[in-house]
């Protein structure tokens, strides 16, 4: 590795704080528009996926390890670094896109697709800039651990308007904050994609998207 890249694999103790605040408010952002499609969905009776323990003191603990940790490392490790480490040479914009798009599709639910691209563009803009999985998985790790938590505690929510508007007031601030994130990455050297590889990522997005409808329609 060259000494940029060296540099660049250190973990930063100050930067692991700012990731773990990152985390906290990409939930804080992101959760009350989440609640709000889902209470949507169960109005057109499409069934959520509930956590399958029951949340107890030991049910907890399982979800945190289950639900939270080996997600965030196995997940990252798979989209972030075997994937995205893949694709980031064809430009910044794709790499980002298409390996969210493979994350949220590979969630195999309605309820759970739009969350995960969402939080696949931000995971995938923070592995491109600082070019280390640790932070992602941080981010990863945070947001769902949290989502645990409030499970646990059982913490309602009331669906009236002003908590709509709400909702789609902080998408709209994660959205623009993402934006600001991305255009602040600085692009790496881009490679245009052969028609080979254009094919394969074609097939693969669509055989995703066969599994996904047969899995949710069928």
């Amino acid at each position: 590795k060259s000494e940029k890249e060296e540099k660049a694999s250190k973990i930063s103790g100050i930067k692991i704080i700012i990731y773990i605040l990152v985390g906290v408010l990409a939930y804080i952002l992101l959760s009350p528009f989440i609640n709000v499609v889902e209470f949507w969905f169960t109005k057109l009776n499409i069934p959520g996926q509930p956590i399958p323990y029951k949340m107890d003191g030991v049910g907890y603990a399982v979800s945190i390890f289950s639900l939270a940790i080996l997600p965030a490392v196995c997940e990252e490790f798979l989209f972030r670094w075997a994937i995205f480490n893949k694709l980031k040479k064809y430009g910044k914009l794709f790499s980002i896109v298409v390996t969210s798009v493979f994350f949220s599709l590979t969630h195999m639910s309605i309820n759970q697709l739009i969350y995960p691209f969402l939080m696949g563009l931000l995971l995938a803009s923070i592995m491109y800039k600082e070019n280390n999985i640790i932070y992602s998985i941080v981010v990863h790790f945070v947001c769902n651990f949290i989502s645990i938590t409030f499970s646990f505690l059982n913490i309602g929510v009331n669906f009236s308007v002003t908590y709509i508007v709400l909702a789609f007031v902080l998408l709209f601030a994660f959205i623009a904050l993402l934006t600001w994130f991305m255009a602040k990455i600085k692009p790496k050297e881009n490679q245009k994609l052969s028609k080979t590889e254009i094919i394969y990522l074609t097939v693969a997005i669509a055989l995703m998207l066969v599994i996904w409808v047969v899995v949710n329609l069928l």
